[in-house]
């Protein structure tokens, strides 16, 4: 079977043979030696003009030849090198390794870009017959071969192939049936592609290493089009909604929520998407709560919304019983005779009770604003750090001294430090003894 490209390529061939000769020769006179129109010929000389080589058209004589000096190399495999050098040339791709095999698999024809490619000398790659390598079998390029020779159809791929000189290299492959000579010859160009074939094969390995991550976060990640339809969604979104993947996507957010949480995100998105800046808020949805992040992306001239959304709901819950567990405490502080207050470790006061306003004559937001020195009345700032100090050592410290309330009377107290577990903090009762000394 001869394909259209292959008489193509002989006849092309036969046209740079005859201009070889040095004779200018016409369309008319080349189309009756290959049996084609005129109109043929003006194509084919074009088809050579264009892979470059120097053809010279004489519009006086109407013919064809190359120009001063231009002339094929001469071999005893002239005619088969300028097959390949043609079909190279048509294709656009160079540098490419060149090589031509006989009906019987014999390597006939390589070039030195071939030969650097599977990592040996033209002469050892010249003595190989592909019928009889292992690595042309197990990298697949056996069987193409073999489907080429007898289709006449020419095939192209990419092959992983660890060559007989023990190269590992990704090939580009374009194999072809060819006749010269009235006999059956197969020819392959080859590209190194290794480069770009690690490449993809690491972002590969990317896409895969995000893919997981993805589906195996906690984090909930979204993707809608310009419509707010989801074209992806992370794996979680199916236990959040209670359905399968394939069923998320294509959807907006009527479809998936209930009317009103759903008005309010596509409200949001929609902010967004016009405002063209990033969105922080917390969401609630089934008894659960969201922090989510939206923002908007371009691509190809589309503009998409994306985010993620994070499962916030223990730490509500934590928050409500840490507000229950603080009203109790501030009940059970405010019942106290004491004064009670909560100090860092640079004395400066952080909570008090209302007997501790009481006390000292200021409000509880004015007291918020001080420090144990603004009150302390014996004791100097560094006598004060001393006693901070025993606390956060021992945990505990229990003294006397004198304090000054807001209208600068002072008085007597006990104070009774301990320190908060985990923290820096300590936790103080100061009770009035005034009248326990004026009594003494």
């Amino acid at each position: 079977m001869t394909t259209k490209s292959s008489i193509k390529l002989n006849s092309l061939v036969n046209i740079l043979g005859q201009l070889d000769s040095g004779k200018k020769l016409t369309a008319s006179c080349l189309g009756d030696s290959l049996g084609v129109s005129d109109r043929t010929i003006y194509r084919y000389m074009m088809t050579l003009q264009n892979a470059g080589y120097p053809i010279f058209f004489d519009r006086e004589k109407m013919s064809y030849c190359f120009t001063d000096g231009f002339t094929l190399k001469q071999s005893e495999q002239s005619e088969m090198f300028q097959a390949l050098d043609l079909k190279s040339r048509m294709l656009g791709s160079s540098p490419v390794g060149l090589l031509s095999y006989d009906s019987s698999g014999q390597c006939v024809v390589a070039n030195e870009t071939a030969a650097a490619i599977v990592g040996c000398s033209r002469e050892e790659i010249l003595r190989q017959n592909y019928l009889h390598l292992k690595s042309w079998k197990s990298s697949g390029l056996l069987v193409i071969a073999q489907e080429v020779m007898q289709t006449g159809q020419e095939q192209s791929g990419e092959f992983r192939h660890l060559t007989t000189f023990g190269k590992d290299v990704w090939l580009g492959c374009t194999m072809s049936r060819f006749i010269q000579r009235g006999k059956y010859f197969m020819h392959l160009v080859i590209q190194d592609i290794t480069v770009r074939k690690m490449m993809e094969v690491a972002l590969k390995e990317n896409d895969e290493m995000l893919r997981l991550f993805i589906e195996n976060s906690p984090v909930y990640t979204f993707i809608k089009d310009e419509k707010l339809r989801f074209i992806q969604a992370s794996k979680n979104y199916e236990t959040l909604l209670g359905k399968p993947l394939h069923q998320i996507i294509g959807k907006d957010m009527s479809e998936l929520f209930p009317k009103e949480f759903a008005d309010q995100i596509i409200h949001d998105d929609k902010v967004v998407l016009a405002s063209g800046r990033r969105l922080e808020l917390e969401e609630e949805f089934d008894g659960n709560y969201f922090t989510t992040i939206k923002f908007p992306f371009e691509r190809g001239g589309v503009v998409y919304l994306a985010g993620y959304a994070i499962d916030i709901t223990e730490r509500k819950k934590a928050e409500k019983q840490l507000d229950v567990l603080a009203a109790q405490f501030r009940a059970l502080a405010n019942t106290t005779l004491d004064a009670f207050l909560i100090v860092d470790e640079t004395g400066k006061i952080l909570e008090v009770n209302e007997k501790a306003c009481e006390l000292y004559g200021y409000s509880h937001e004015v007291l918020l604003g001080m420090s144990i020195s603004d009150i302390e009345a014996d004791e100097d700032p560094e006598e004060i750090n001393l006693h901070v100090q025993k606390v956060l050592e021992h945990g505990y410290d229990r003294f006397e001294t004198r304090q000054r309330r807001a209208d600068d009377t002072l008085i007597d107290v006990e104070v009774s430090s301990t320190r908060i577990p985990v923290s820096k903090r300590l936790l103080t009762f100061t009770r009035d003894i005034s009248n326990q000394k004026r009594a003494v």
